[in-house]
């Protein structure tokens, strides 16, 4: 029997397999490419959908008229069709909010009367392997009419595939609704943090008072190190299972410090950079290459570890916070004082003369310290929330391999 693992119980019997083309009317794009884009039929390309969503507008603001689809052989896509891409990301499905054109990476379905729509988009959700399968390989993956056509899909009756889609649905509708609170929260960090290096919003002290004014310093003035280190003799050929934490650029990403993704020295080759020793509360910021400008504060809990010559160490004086000194580094001015400050062309990066040269105001440190305080807590929101998108798309993910053949 092709029946799915879960199920909901009212509903039984097989399910009927057939490939998309014999149960769905299609759209192949035209191959040329529309001239003028003053109309207003959206033409829609792969970077205007997003998986299992509807997709309304061209992201690029690229609209036709129906004299100009005419003319490129374009058909009109209508609304509630079942898009997939079919080159590149294969296994990318949206659905047509309105009339649309399509550019000749996507390929559109029309169900007929034995398929819902909305079910269909997550029964072919889940062919990505097959489509990554049969697609011919390139340099992309691409598939042909053919391809896209063949694609075989499983499904039951209408009311249990609407019941089924619902259902999908009504968790879909969740991690949007936790996606656009994250956004939200994200775009209100960024104004806060806007309002605070602009001094616009400040933070009185226990006692209501206003803090002192904001002083101009450079961060070499501020600091007790300001260095890199550098990659053991031998590369990875030395790397071992235990020892120490060996940091890489790429451990440095957007305000964490990604341990996920790290490797280990031998104590023996730890006692040979001890120049690069990396201290808990120390800001770890990346120097070279297309990573530059990120950077992080090393945990409070952190042991001991080592870095490699593409991530400079700042370590302050006691006197100053690092979570507000990140934060700094991470703004819009800082990031601008990052790139600004660059030698070369910019995969030499940055210097150590140049990161100490860094001007900036800043307050005092008890200011600092109710500044980072109300960063870090918007950035446990963050994770708490990001951790609810994972979480439920987790789930979602689980159901997807269980509901359906």
């Amino acid at each position: 029997m092709r029946v799915p693992k879960l199920r909901f119980k009212e509903f039984e019997g097989d399910w009927e397999t057939h490939p998309v083309g014999s149960v769905c009317d299609f759209i192949v794009p035209a191959r040329n490419k529309p001239k003028d884009f003053d109309g207003s039929i959206p033409w829609i390309t792969i970077p205007d959908i997003e998986q299992n969503q509807r997709v309304y507008t061209s992201k690029s603001g690229l609209n036709i008229t129906k004299d100009e689809a005419l003319r490129t052989g374009s058909k009109i896509v209508p609304i509630n069709a079942v898009i997939i891409s079919c080159v590149g990301d294969l296994g990318l499905v949206a659905i047509s909010g309105k009339e649309m054109v399509l550019n000749q990476q996507l390929h559109a379905f029309i169900p007929k009367k034995k398929i819902f729509y909305q079910f269909l988009v997550y029964e072919l959700t889940n062919k990505k392997e097959f489509m990554e399968k049969v697609a011919t390989k390139t340099s992309v993956l691409y598939m042909n009419k053919e391809n896209c056509n063949s694609i075989p899909v499983c499904y039951p009756s209408i009311p249990e595939q609407t019941k089924i889609a619902n259902f999908l649905t009504t968790i879909d509708d969740y991690i949007n609704q936790l996606t656009r609170k994250h956004a939200l929260l994200t775009q209100y960090k960024k104004a806060a943090m806007q309002q605070i290096f602009s001094q616009q919003l400040r933070f009185k002290d226990e006692n209501g008072e206003a803090f002192a004014d904001w002083e101009e310093t450079k961060l070499g003035e501020i600091t007790s190190k300001i260095g890199s280190g550098s990659t053991p003799r031998g590369g990875q050929e030395v790397y071992q299972k235990h020892g120490v934490l060996f940091i890489r650029s790429q451990n440095v990403n957007d305000g964490k410090l990604l341990l996920n993704d790290i490797v280990y020295i031998s104590e023996k080759i730890n006692n040979q950079m001890q120049g690069s020793v990396v201290e808990p509360n120390d800001i770890l910021l990346n120097i070279t290459g297309a990573s530059i400008g990120r950077s992080c504060v090393v945990p409070s809990d952190f042991k001991v570890g080592n870095v490699n010559q593409h991530v400079c160490i700042i370590r302050l004086t006691k006197n100053h916070n690092p979570v507000f000194i990140h934060t700094f580094l991470s703004s819009d001015d800082g990031q601008k004082k990052i790139f600004s400050h660059q030698v070369g062309s910019g995969r030499e990066g940055l210097n150590f003369q140049a990161i100490r040269s860094f001007k900036f105001y800043a307050p005092s440190f008890p200011e600092q310290i109710k500044i980072a305080n109300f960063l870090t807590q918007l950035d446990q929101q963050l994770d708490q929330l990001q951790q609810q998108i994972d979480k439920v798309k987790q789930y979602k993910q689980g159901l997807l391999q269980q509901m359906f053949v």
